[in-house]
């Protein structure tokens, strides 16, 4: 009997091994906590110069409206596709948080060059933030042969900021890792639901819709208005769509929509996303028609593929989704309705 409970203890002990994973980091530049031997990178379109003393500290100043990057370079130690994300401890003052987004960019062996862009930086107060190492961009000027991100060659990485408009401050960095734990958002994403223009619609022969953004939300603020009216009693659809324009989409756990809308009788909501190659993921059963304002959160997990789509990997891929803001069905009898959206958010 001892013998058995030994070796259960030991099976036991060996799956916790298995399933837990041990937190690795890695100093991006010298020293423990990795802003040594960082080096100010001449870029154009800003002055910046560091600052003697303790610690990493630079000022910057910039006049042109243009985007620029203020850049540290490190020379990056070993094998790096272990990490998932760059954690940066900063103080930034002289910014307005709209005006900046934290920034890395990976130079490989090679000659190829891509980039990530983090979220918008706290301002005037000491922070902590990851930028998501998955699936950096590859940039303009990039020499890569392979096509691929590969992290086995890194020869050096540049972090930073990415500033707009005229700026002049400070940039201190107190801590610089890569780490195996990935990107986690501290809260919701919203989108941005821009101009009626931007929205570009696909309909149903016959179907006349238009869309709006009146200030006719919850607590009178713009919303997302379309307006449509189907003609026949056949199968009739209207669907919008706007590109999510963010650089940081992953780890996010549900999509959260506040609605309200008046329609015939018979078609049903149809809010999606879509993935850049046409793969559709639809929430599924679709939300009650309710003429009041109606907030829902729907897990990520449980969105559906759409029957009219297919995915080679069955998976909703969240980088270059577009969002779909629509109806469809067979109304009886036809008629015109309009669908007010106030808030479309991605939550963690």
């Amino acid at each position: 009997m001892d013998g058995l409970r030994r070796w259960w203890l030991v099976a036991l002990t060996l799956a916790a091994a298995v399933t837990a994973q041990e937190t690795r980091t890695q100093p991006l530049g010298g020293g423990p906590a990795g802003v040594e031997r960082l080096a100010l990178v001449p870029l154009g379109g800003l002055e910046a110069a560091l600052q003697p003393g303790a610690g990493l500290k630079v000022t910057f100043q910039k006049e042109g409206p243009e985007r620029r990057l203020l850049a540290l370079e490190a020379t990056p130690a070993g094998d790096l596709t272990f990490a998932k994300a760059l954690e940066l401890s900063y103080r930034i003052s002289g910014l307005e948080p709209q005006a900046a987004r934290l920034a890395v960019v990976f130079h490989e062996a090679d000659g190829g060059v891509r980039y990530k862009l983090g979220p918008a930086p706290t301002i005037g107060a000491p922070a902590t933030s990851r930028i998501s190492l998955a699936e950096p961009r590859e940039a303009l000027f990039s020499a890569d042969a392979s096509g691929k991100f590969e992290t086995d060659r890194i020869a050096r990485v540049w972090v930073g900021l990415t500033i707009d408009g005229p700026a002049a401050g400070t940039l201190e960095i107190t801590r610089a890792v890569l780490t195996n734990e990935p990107y986690r958002p501290t809260g919701p994403l919203l989108l941005d639901l821009g101009k009626p223009e931007q929205w570009g619609i696909s309909k149903e022969s016959g179907v006349t819709a238009k869309i709006t953004c009146p200030a006719e939300g919850p607590a009178g603020q713009p919303v997302y208005r379309l307006d449509f009216t189907f003609p026949a009693t056949a199968h009739q659809w209207v669907v919008p769509s706007l590109p999510w324009r963010a650089e940081n989409l992953e780890g996010y756990r549900a999509l959260r929509l506040t609605y309200k809308v008046t329609a015939p009788a018979g078609p049903n909501l149809l809010l999606a996303l879509a993935e850049p190659d046409g793969s559709t993921y639809v929430i599924d059963p679709p939300p009650a028609i309710s003429t009041d304002w109606k907030t829902i959160e729907v897990p990520l997990a449980q969105l559906k593929l759409a029957s009219w789509t297919k995915d080679e990997d069955s998976s909703l891929l969240l980088d270059g989704v577009a969002v779909q803001l629509g109806i469809h069905g067979q109304p009886k009898p036809p008629g015109a309705g309009s669908l007010w959206v106030a808030e479309v958010a991605l939550v963690p």
